[in-house]
């Protein structure tokens, strides 16, 4: 075999979609589903995913292997957004200039608003709350920041690094000199807002588009529990036996990665393993529509400040109408997170009462649900810490020293679907070269 991908993941999917054409490539997964975080289900008549919804469609490598599997995208619903405030959901400011009537803000905090485009451009690497209270203050960080880290990384904003989790806005501002200067040039661009799209089967559309073009070439249930350098290559052990192979690419959580690299790359499975993760848990509510006034929209923001066990609430069925049947609506409560790790210990039905608390205090009238459904992820979602970008460098270095050994995963360039495919895209372009 000239290449062996490891692990079928959004990553190892996105990669295997690319080079759909070498018949000499491998993906081996270790359970018996493709997908990972990317897994669709459809319970009670109802999809379900066990992790992201959807992707935001302003990424060409996204575009490309949507053509290249012949997929065709599904946009959301436009809708409102909101933001727990005072128990109350409140709507997110549509527009920058309705954010001066917002109640979600104080008199004095919309006064030091209008400041920001007068603020010092910093370039050292900041964490997120630092960066926005130098932008913004203390008021609109207060009030945003930290349902912003948590709706995407389910992080801590006093944590992450401004300059490692949000690259493109951080580049965009010191090219323009203030994020109101970002936003108008965007505004000028004329190019139109991302929207999240997904699938009408959901994010598993990707894995079973891979499996159709893949010729036979992917192995379930084929764990690799060991990567020996060769002189000519890798030989790899798995639970289905031994197999040669020219070059490895792992798709692994970060982890797993470590695990492996540990016995070949020592200093490599250390970086790894300290990067922190973020623990969460995805429960799916489903509720009658009819007898109650059920909300519309994207869903909710939850502050930690608010103290509800959620960290966000999106409606499924309103986003992606036809996820769900007209006569069923579909929640979606993510829990836990890097401030409450220890909530994905806690037994699952436990976890769905929770979720359950939350919606009866967010949304009035909501009735007993037809079912719940909770998804843990215990090792969660990477965080990109201060120092971040030296670490995956710091990773490059550790591993050059092991020729044909590829490394691709959300611990990389970004934790969203859409920055999963571009660096699994960079990484085909890679082989293509080798």
């Amino acid at each position: 075999m000239e290449t062996t991908v490891i692990g079928a993941g959004v990553s190892g999917l996105a990669l295997a979609g690319f080079r759909h054409q070498d018949s000499a490539l491998l993906l081996c997964e270790a359970s018996d589903a493709l997908g990972g975080l990317v897994r669709s289900e459809r319970i009670d008549g109802v999809l379900t995913q066990w992790g992201a919804n959807g992707f935001l469609n302003n990424e060409p490598a996204a575009d490309e292997l949507m053509q290249v599997l012949d997929l065709s995208p599904l946009q959301a619903r436009g809708g409102d957004r909101f933001l727990l405030h005072r128990g109350q959901p409140t709507a997110l400011p549509s527009k920058p200039q309705s954010i001066l009537s917002s109640p979600l803000l104080s008199f004095w905090s919309k006064i030091r608003l209008l400041l920001e485009p007068i603020k010092g451009v910093r370039t050292e690497e900041q964490t997120v709350a630092a960066y926005l209270e130098h932008r913004l203050g203390r008021g609109v960080t207060s009030a945003f920041a930290d349902a912003f880290v948590s709706g995407i990384w389910a992080g801590d904003p006093r944590e992450l690094s401004m300059q490692a989790a949000f690259p493109r806005l951080v580049s965009e501002v010191e090219t323009h000199g203030s994020l109101l200067g970002a936003m108008k040039a965007r505004k000028k661009s004329g190019a139109p807002p991302p929207v999240l799209t997904s699938f009408e089967g959901g994010l598993s559309a990707i894995a079973e588009a891979v499996e159709r073009n893949s010729s036979g070439r992917i192995q379930r249930g084929c764990e690799v529990t060991q990567m020996i350098p060769k002189e000519d290559g890798w030989l790899l052990e798995s639970s289905t036996g031994s197999m040669s192979t020219k070059r490895v690419v792992l798709a692994l959580s970060v982890r797993q990665s470590a695990r492996l690299l540990q016995p070949i790359a020592p200093e490599a499975a250390t970086l790894l393993d300290s990067i922190p993760t973020a623990p969460v848990a995805v429960v799916h509510t489903v509720l009658p529509a009819e007898g109650w006034s059920p909300p519309e929209g994207f869903g909710i923001l939850c502050p930690h400040r608010e103290e509800s066990h959620s960290l966000g609430v999106l409606y499924t069925s309103s986003i992606f109408p036809s996820h769900s049947t007209k006569d069923r609506m579909v929640v979606r409560s993510i829990l836990g997170g890097r401030l409450n790790p220890g909530l994905v210990e806690e037994d699952p039905q436990l976890i769905q009462q929770k979720a359950l608390e939350d919606l009866k205090r967010f949304l009035p009238g909501c009735p007993a649900p037809l079912s719940q459904h909770c998804i843990l992820h215990r090792e969660g979602i990477p965080q990109y810490t201060l120092g971040h970008r030296e670490r995956i460098a710091a990773l490059k270095e550790a591993t050059a020293h092991l020729p044909g050994l590829y490394l691709i995963g959300n611990y990389i360039g970004g934790v969203a679907v859409k920055d999963c495919i571009r660096v699994a895209r960079d990484c085909a372009l890679a082989l293509d070269k080798s």
